[in-house]
């Protein structure tokens, strides 16, 4: 039906033959219907009910009206009198049980849906209605934008903190790593003396320091920290065997057994030669 006979139609309560016929034409949206056409065609006629008209995908003279389920614009429509709702003639005889007319509202979910034929839009209500769909539309994109600014105000401020706290562990771990060489003697040399041997109590210090450092390095790994610990068991068992061995030799090299006679038996010669 084109848009000179359905504005011709808006306000009449009566339709001539050839109008009823158009308007009772389906348009085409669903593939099937359970309403009777007669029974649609009454209530047309009665104009309790909007004609089946075809819908527009954009509005054309500002003045249509946008059913919420098809998403089309109609130059005709219905209202559902529980909320006020606009809804094409097509989706309603699709949602009503032709029947018992006993649906509810698809939208406020009233348990009785009615409907009446909407008032036409004039230029004061489209406008209107235009400013109110601008004011929707600003107030979205402001939303939109204050989330985004959200978003990357918490994920720079994450990052900027999770490096951070890298530098700062750099650091720690530097100035830990530095005094520890400066002031901790390495696995293998002794502590200055004026002795060529170092004496028991060096020894066991070193030990010691030897013990933390490695206690220090099987913290810093704690997914190897039950391999580790056996390591620095092991180890200490070889540090006191070899510790034993130092000081027996070292007390035989600084001890001489003399006899009774007066023999000298540090070097295995009972004659002293």
């Amino acid at each position: 039906m084109g848009n000179s006979q359905s504005n011709c139609v808006q306000g009449r309560q009566t339709l001539t033959r050839a109008e009823l016929d158009e308007l009772c034409k389906p348009s085409g949206l669903y593939e099937s219907c359970s309403w009777e056409a007669k029974t649609v065609r009454k209530l047309i006629k009665q104009r309790k009910l909007a004609g089946r008209l075809s819908g527009k995908d954009d509005r054309i003279t500002g003045l249509e009206q946008q059913c919420p389920i098809c998403l089309l614009h109609y130059d005709e429509i219905n209202t559902i009198n529980c909320c006020k709702a606009t809804i094409c003639t097509e989706c309603y005889l699709q949602a009503q049980n032709p029947r018992e007319r006993d649906a509810s509202c698809p939208f406020c979910k009233h348990p009785v849906m009615t409907v009446s034929i909407a008032k036409r839009l004039d230029g004061g209500d489209a406008q209107k209605r235009e400013k109110e769909e601008q004011r929707v539309i600003e107030a979205t994109i402001r939303q939109r934008n204050a989330n985004d600014r959200g978003s990357n105000s918490s994920g720079g401020g994450g990052g900027g903190s999770g490096s951070n706290s890298r530098i700062n562990s750099g650091r720690r771990s530097n100035s830990a790593g530095g005094n520890t060489s400066a002031s901790t003697p390495t696995r293998g040399t002794t502590p200055s003396s004026s002795s060529s041997s170092p004496t028991r109590s060096e020894m066991w210090n070193l030990h010691g320091r030897d013990q933390v450092n490695r206690n220090s390095h099987t913290n810093s790994n704690s997914n190897s920290n039950i391999n580790d610990n056996d390591d620095n068991l092991q180890a200490t068992l070889e540090d006191l065997y070899l510790l034993e061995i130092t000081s027996t030799t070292f007390a035989n090299n600084s001890n001489i057994d003399i006899d009774s006679g007066g023999n000298d038996y540090s070097n295995g010669n009972g004659n002293g030669n």
